[in-house]
């Protein structure tokens, strides 16, 4: 059996193209990546290139994921049944006390408005 690593960046990067309106943010508190089965085969027929805007997703709105992806024929992209409020993991963002110009203050109140 083989295992590959795969993160929800990866899956942001290589998303249905229905999905392109959702910021990172967006992305992951609300889709979640699940195996393929029988049952959510059935579901997913979303393929590239249809257009889904102004679209109301249900909680069993399933979409493929664009090849490239490392897990693209065995998992599909599911909408979450309930949002999650997404942990960021990476460097901290740094008190505005120990930032010394002005444009490292700029970067990071960026930052902060995007996040």
């Amino acid at each position: 059996m083989l295992f590959v690593g795969t993160g929800q960046f990866s899956d942001y990067i290589y998303r249905h193209t229905a999905l392109h309106t959702l910021s990172l943010i967006e992305f992951v508190s609300n889709i979640c990546l699940v195996k393929k089965n029988e049952a959510n085969l059935t579901i997913a027929v979303l393929e590239d290139g249809e257009s889904e805007t102004g679209k109301q997703w249900s909680d069993r709105s399933f979409f493929v994921l664009r090849e490239g992806h490392p897990l693209f024929f065995s998992h599909i992209l599911k909408h979450r049944n309930v949002s999650v409020i997404p942990d960021i993991i990476g460097p901290r963002i740094p008190d505005k006390k120990t930032l010394s110009t002005k444009e490292e203050r700029a970067q990071y109140a960026l930052i902060e408005l995007v996040v």
